[in-house]
This record gives structure tokens, sequence and C-alpha cells, in this order.
């Protein structure tokens, strides 16, 4: 359980990291462009003497924005060091916002540089911090906004020229042209105002908080789905996982329809183990199975089941695609194909060749879900399964590698009927089960 709780750690871990890449990219991206285009505002409301100055500090922004995705692609970053780029850019705002422009020979009076509203700024900053991708970012995020906008409003109290607004004064005032007066006053500086700001910061920094930990859980919760699906995959094949996956009830009640049936297994394998090792036989079975699986998953088939050392698998299960028969038949060439291929490799070796036999059929099957409420299995049930393992073992008694059933080669499509060529008819078949022999075609 520890094992599992560790690999669900990692894996999110690492979803996290990837987008919070993508999101550090993107974060850059946005911001370049929102400080070029506020650069090229600036060129038509300040005059062009002063507006190199604000130039200069967005040139900073864009390059603090870059640094964060820089140093995010270079693993040996400590965690720590991505703090202080939400640090370095409240103070570079609050420096931008606070400070008297050296080119601007008309300055205002420090106190005046507080009251244009100019801290909406510091709402983009805040939200850039949603591409890291975590909830305790956004918070720093907000308390750097707040500590060195209170750093800032300080100092201004603090200058020569500054006066504070207090409310005893204000209140003793006689008539409302005197408190318009005070109010407006160019050298006042209301902590009061100060203090709201700061909360409003901290709100919203706490909102986008809430939302990237909703974000994270569902990120999480996707990793983790796809985790399981993987491992579906491992014991299911593809196209029953994304049946499963994809619906509320993917299989429903039990349904008959045409399919193709394949069966193949190793010929004379029992007295191949009695010769070799149990390792060593195990070790042969995984790569020959191995071969087989892959070929009827790249031919859109659904491997039923692992027959020792044989497999059974289906074509146009859970659904048809119109290509049923082409499928199984292009998927058994492509096992002889690879079995072929194999062998040479043994028998360069010095190891003995094995031989497969395989068996197609076509025609109706039962398939829906069997078992209970705690194991359910997908089955495919019918005639059409007991004949294709017939032709299976007919391989045997005809010495052949393939034993193809006349109604698979009567289900193919006329532009499927090359898949046919190399198949020869032969003489009706007697197999158990059927009171008439059987037209069959072999390889």
């Amino acid at each position: 359980m520890n094992l599992w709780k560790g690999s669900t750690h990692i894996r999110s871990k690492a979803a996290i990291e990837a987008e919070e890449r993508i999101g550090l990219r993107l974060g850059a991206i946005v911001r370049a462009v929102t400080m070029t285009v506020i650069a090229v505002w600036l060129f038509f409301q300040v005059p062009l003497e002063e507006v190199a100055f604000y130039w200069v500090l967005l040139a900073a922004f864009i390059l603090t924005g870059w640094l964060p995705y820089h140093f995010r692609l270079r693993e040996e970053t400590r965690n720590w060091v991505f703090y202080l780029f939400p640090l370095l850019d409240a103070a570079l705002l609050t420096y931008t916002l606070l400070a008297p422009n050296p080119l601007d020979k008309e300055n205002l009076p420090a106190a005046m540089l507080l009251r244009l509203g100019n801290e909406i700024y510091f709402f983009p900053i805040i939200a850039s911090a949603v591409f890291y991708y975590r909830p305790l970012m956004l918070i720093w995020s907000g308390v750097c906004v707040a500590v060195t906008w209170t750093l800032g409003t300080l100092w201004i109290a603090s200058q020569p020229d500054s006066r504070l607004f207090r409310w005893q004064e204000y209140r003793a005032l006689s008539s409302q042209q005197q408190e318009i007066a005070y109010f407006l006053a160019p050298e006042r500086v209301d902590l009061n105002t100060l203090g709201t700001q700061i909360i409003v910061f901290m709100l919203v920094a706490g909102c986008l908080a809430l939302l990237v930990s909703r974000f994270q859980g569902l990120l999480i919760g996707h990793a983790e789905a796809e985790r399981k699906r993987s491992n579906l995959t491992r014991y299911f094949s593809p196209n029953i996982v994304e049946e499963l996956a994809d619906a509320d009830e993917p299989l429903g009640e039990a349904r008959s329809q045409d399919a193709a049936v394949l069966f193949a297994d190793v010929i004379g394998f029992t007295r191949l183990a009695e010769m070799q090792s149990p390792e060593k036989v195990f070790n042969l079975l995984r790569e020959l199975l191995s071969l087989m699986a892959r070929e009827v998953f790249l031919h859109n088939g659904t491997l039923d089941k692992y027959l020792g050392d044989g497999v059974m698998a289906t074509f146009g299960t859970p659904r048809n695609n119109g290509h049923e028969a082409r499928d199984a038949l292009a998927c058994a060439r492509a096992i002889l194909s690879g079995v072929a291929e194999w062998n040479e490799k043994r028998e360069r070796k010095g190891e003995p060749r094995l031989e497969i036999g395989i068996g197609l059929h076509y025609g109706p099957v039962v398939l829906g879900n069997v078992g209970d409420e705690s194991r359910l299995e997908f089955a495919v049930l019918g005639d059409t399964v007991n004949v294709a393992s017939r032709f299976e073992r007919l391989t045997r008694n005809l010495n052949v590698s393939l034993v193809v059933s006349g109604d698979l080669i009567a289900a193919l499509s006329d532009q499927d009927q090359s898949h046919a060529m190399g198949l020869t008819p032969c003489r009706p078949e007697k197999i158990r089960g059927r009171d008439r022999p059987v037209p069959v075609w072999t390889l």
C-alpha cells in the first residue's frame, strides 16, 4: 500500500511539474506581449523624453517573466528559488509606481502617486502566479504585493512633504469645504486605504489559490485515472479498455453479432517443455505470447484469453468495424511471419524451431459480461468459437500452419479479397459438433 501511494505521489508530482513548465512558458509569452502593448501605449500617452524610463522597467518585467521558465527547465534548481520571482515582481512594480521618474522635470508630490489608482496593476502580478500551479505560490505572491506596497506607502508617508490623514482632525473641521480641502490636499496620505488594499490583495490571492488547488485535484485525478487505465491495458485488450472507459454501462446485456475468431497454439509444446528447464520454457512462452498479442492489437483485435501456450482472439468485438474477416486473416499472416523471423534467430543460436497452428472462423457469437458484481469478465461464446478451436487442432492433421473456414473467406469484402491470396481451398473437413463437412482453406 505504501509503495502504491508512493507511485501515485510520484506520478502526480510529475504531472504537476509538466503542467508548470507549460504554464510558465505560456505566462512568459503573455507577459512579453502585454509589456510590448503597454510600451506602445505609453509612447502615445507619455512625453517622449520621459517614456524611456518606463521602457527600461517594462524590459525588466519581461526578463523576470522568462527567468522562472528558464530555471524550471534546469532540474537541479531548488524550489525555493522560484519564490524569489513574485517578490522581485512585486518590488519592481512598487518601484515603478512610486519612484519618481528621473526624466520627468515636473514630478507630482510624492503623496499624489498613491491617488492614481495604480495599485490595480498588482492584480496581474498576483494572477501571473497561477502559472506555477501551486496554491502556496499564490498566497506568497499576495504577501509579497502586500508587503512591498506597504513599505512603498510608508516610505511615501515618511517624506517631508507628506501629511497623514487623521480622522480626529477631519471630524474637527467645521465646514464641508474644509473637509473636501483636507481630503484632497495633495500631500495627504491615508493609511486606512492601505489597509483596504492589503485585504483585497490577500482575498484575490486566496481565491486564486483555492482555484489552483481545485485544478491540482483535477490534475491529480486525471493522472490517477490514466495510471489505472494504463494498468488495465496490461490485462485487457486496448479496445475493451476504451469500451469500459467511455460508457457508463459499456458492455450492457449479452448480445449476438458476427465476429471473426482466431485460435493460435504452439505445436509440440508439451514435448518441448519436457526437454527444457521451467525457467527457460517460461521465458520462451512469454516471448511467443507477447508476439501474438502485439499482432492481435495491431490488427484491431481483442485478446480474449491466453490458453497456456496459445491465445484466443476475436475481431469485431465489442463493436464491428466492417472488416473483421480481413483483420483476422491479416493478423494470422502477421503472427506466422513474426514467428518465422523469431525461429530464424533461434536457429542461429542452435535452438530448435517452434511451429504454430492457427484456426480462423467467422460467424455469429454471443458476447457480454459473465460473473457477478465482485468479478466480471467479458466473454465471447458460441458455435463459431468452438469451430475456430477445432480448426486450430486441424492444422496438425493437415500438416499446415493455417486453416481458414469458407465462411470467413466469404465474409471478405470485394476490396479485401487480396488478403486471401496464397490460400488454397481443400476438400470439406468433418469436425466434431457438425453434421456436415465444413469447407476449409489452408495456407
